[in-house]
Order: C-alpha cells, then structure tokens, then sequence
C-alpha cells in the first residue's frame, strides 16, 4: 500500500494535485478542510480543533491502509512534527510512504484566493491566512518531492508517479 502526503502552504494547489494522484493510483483522498468541515459546523481554526481535525485523519488513514487501500492525505502540514506522525502510520501499516510539497509563486496563490471568494470552496483560507502558515511553516527535513502547481501539473503528477512506481 502507498501512503502519499500532499502538503504545501494555503492556495499552492495541494487539493488539485492530491486529485489527480489519487485518479492516477485508485487511492482515496484525506483532506484537512473537507475533515474540518465535517466535525464544525463553524469552524474557529483553534489548536484543539486542529488536534481533532488531523487526529481523525491520522486514524481514518491507518484504518484504511490496514484494510489495504492506498491513500492520499492532502494537508498543510505545517510542521515537521505532523509529517513525522504521518510518516509513523505508513511505517505501522508496512506502507510505503513518499512526501510531495506543492509550491507555487505568490501571484497564482492571490489569484486563486480572489477566485474562492466567489465560489465555494471547503478550505476558508484567504491571502492574510497563506501568510501567517508560511511564516510558521517548518522546512521538510526528510527527503521529498517539490511540486510546482500552476505549470505543466499532469506532467509533474506522471514523473512523480513514474519515480515510485
């Protein structure tokens, strides 16, 4: 089974890549926002809350690799604490595990947060939200993937895959 973790800063593209990775190798997609929604009617991004929005991903991942289903867990990830929890459960489940980051410039993530705000959109994260996570947002120590959302994605997802395959 394959444990794949698509983590970046708020707007880089992190759902639209976890997506197609997930079409590409019949996984099932975890996100943060959509687990966040589903537990708070009005979400206040508190850090209780956000221990109780990553809690239920850590346990619904494990559960479904045990019961042999690749995953694809799509979330900021801010902090290399978070990734180390994750990266525990593909070694508890005999999971392969392989950690992308998706980046993208300033420009395309203002340009994305201005077109959320007219449509919905299950991540409540707007330009002023992108900033504080990058600001605390932890380098990835472990070895991974860089992603550049904005260009030439299916090409980037096809290497990607073709490198863990």
């Amino acid at each position: 089974m394959k444990l794949i973790l698509v983590c970046g800063l708020p707007g880089a593209g992190k759902s639209t890549i976890a997506r197609k990775i997930a079409e590409k190798t019949s996984s099932y997609v975890f996100n943060t926002d959509v687990i966040r929604k589903q537990l708070v009617d009005n979400p206040s991004y508190t850090e209780e809350e956000k221990e109780k929005v990553y809690n239920l991903l850590f346990e619904m991942t494990e559960k479904f690799l045990i019961t042999a289903k690749n995953v694809v867990v799509d979330g900021t990830f801010h902090s290399n604490d978070l990734r180390k929890k994750i990266k525990e459960i593909a070694t508890r489940t005999k999971s392969e595990f392989h950690l992308i980051e998706v980046v993208c410039s300033e420009k395309i993530v203002k340009d994305r947060m201005e077109i959320r705000k007219t449509r919905p959109s299950v991540s409540d994260a707007d330009f002023e939200v992108h900033q504080k996570i990058k600001q605390k947002f932890e380098p990835i120590k472990q070895k991974h993937f860089v992603l550049k959302s904005g260009k030439a994605e299916n090409e980037q997802v096809d290497d990607f895959l073709k490198t863990i395959n």
